[in-house]
């Protein structure tokens, strides 16, 4: 509808979803054969669990690297490996911290693993690179995963995205106040729940189809 209505003005109309959309390679191996299979599956965020004493950058390496897997393959091995890596990138990541988990008995609890919160990326695919930077942050304030709230932090519009001073807001509900991408890097270790970042430099239009 809105494409319609763009076009009816003269005007070009792109969902703000599409912003969020990248594709990664996956790709699976038979330890036996070495034989395997690859696709390619699209995402608009990813969910990366969170451990202690680690980085955002660490974080997107363990949700790439290899894993094993069982398997049946056709020469009766049992046993695979699949791994992933970009295919393309979006203009803007959003990464989903698993800041909760269910307990033995199911119980809901909150995870205040603390991390440090990398302001800037570097993502690679097969025939490109581009640097991403760290624009905003939403945190859960509370205790547990029944009560607290959430806050966003984020850098204002007309902040330059290479600029680390004060440049970011915070929204606490119906308040507004100034805040800067260096405390909220450093406040947000053991509370920040989503993360984007924002495609500075690399062509997207190098990335592999």
């Amino acid at each position: 509808m809105l494409q319609n209505v763009a076009s009816s003005l003269g005007m070009t109309y792109k969902c703000p979803v599409q912003e969020l959309e990248f594709s990664l390679d996956c790709r699976r191996i038979c330890q036996t054969c070495g034989k395997g299979s690859r696709k390619r599956e699209d995402f608009t965020n990813l969910s990366l669990d969170l451990c202690a004493e680690t980085t955002t950058d660490k974080l997107l390496e363990n949700y790439l690297k290899p894993t094993q897997l069982e398997y049946n393959c056709t020469c009766k091995g049992q046993v695979s490996t699949m791994s992933a890596m970009f295919s393309t990138l979006p203009n803007i990541l959003v990464l989903h911290l698993k800041r909760y988990r269910y307990t033995r008995d199911y119980r809901l609890e909150k995870v205040h693993d603390g991390m440090s919160i990398d302001k800037a990326l570097v993502l690679s695919t097969e025939n490109t690179a581009a640097r991403f930077s760290l624009v905003g942050v939403i945190s859960h304030l509370g205790d547990n995963a029944k009560s607290g709230h959430y806050i966003f932090e984020g850098r204002s519009p007309d902040h330059d995205l290479n600029n680390q001073g004060d440049g970011w807001l915070c929204y606490n509900d119906s308040q507004v106040f100034k805040s800067s991408r260096s405390d909220v890097c450093k406040n947000r270790q053991r509370s920040a729940y989503i993360l984007f970042y924002q495609r500075t430099c690399g062509t997207k239009s190098t990335d592999r189809k």
